[in-house]
């Protein structure tokens, strides 16, 4: 079985961040909450708590889930998503999304055309409507390479090729699980350096050319048939 599982943010959006889209859209921004959970003073949970007070402070009132969704149907998604995914899949690939991002915005992906197979993303508790101040945590930043094992182990244990796309430092336990790990328009030359292709550009189709590349690759390697 083959499967890709690509980073959302900054991959398949022009943006590096949803959340921090959100926060633009309301004129706050986290630096503090951002540094103090790469030091380790805050955890997943309070890093969600306090993005979702900023947006609260900012309305001077509760938070709606339109509140929320409205800004994110700004994003733009990078160009060719649709037809990298059909790409992937012609060529045998499980396809899905592991991401820090808002799950609202990997819904939006599906109801564009963009047919994953599975997606894992945070998102926001949500009462009546309203949002209670608390996220919903499925994919720790530091531990994205966790959820990328259980997710393998428990739907696809037979998988024999595995390609990670990431453009960000927090990609990159994921992407040395890899066979075919490959950065896209990185951030960071951290990324660049686990990686073993690099893809730069404002189109995800280039991403097939890799893959194809590495399948010929592999496939004329001794011992395979």
């Amino acid at each position: 079985m083959k499967v890709a599982v690509f980073d959302m943010d900054g991959v398949f959006t022009v943006c590096r961040s949803s959340w921090a889209w959100v926060h633009r859209h309301y004129g706050v921004d986290n630096e503090k909450s951002v540094r103090d959970y790469l030091q380790g003073r805050i955890d997943d949970y309070e890093f969600m708590r306090r993005d979702i007070a900023l947006w609260r402070r900012a309305l001077g009132r509760e938070v709606t889930m339109e509140d929320v969704v409205r800004p994110l149907k700004d994003i733009k998604f990078t160009q060719g998503a649709v037809e990298l995914v059909e790409g992937l899949k012609e060529r045998g690939y499980r396809v899905g999304i592991i991401s820090g991002g808002l799950d609202l915005l990997a819904e939006r992906l599906l109801r564009e055309g963009v047919e994953l197979d599975f997606y894992l993303a945070n998102g926001v508790e949500v009462k009546d409507g309203v949002l209670t101040g608390e996220g919903v945590l499925r994919v720790p930043l530091k531990e994205k390479d966790q959820v990328l094992l259980s997710l393998l182990e428990r739907y696809y244990p037979c998988t024999d090729t595995l390609v990670v796309v990431g453009d960000t430092v927090v990609d990159i336990p994921m992407l040395r699980m890899a066979d075919l790990a490959i950065a896209f328009r990185a951030e960071s030359e951290k990324v660049v350096e686990v990686a073993h292709i690099r893809v730069e550009g404002d189109d995800l189709r280039e991403i097939l050319r890799a893959v194809d590349f590495y399948e010929r690759v592999t496939l004329q390697s001794p011992g395979r048939a």
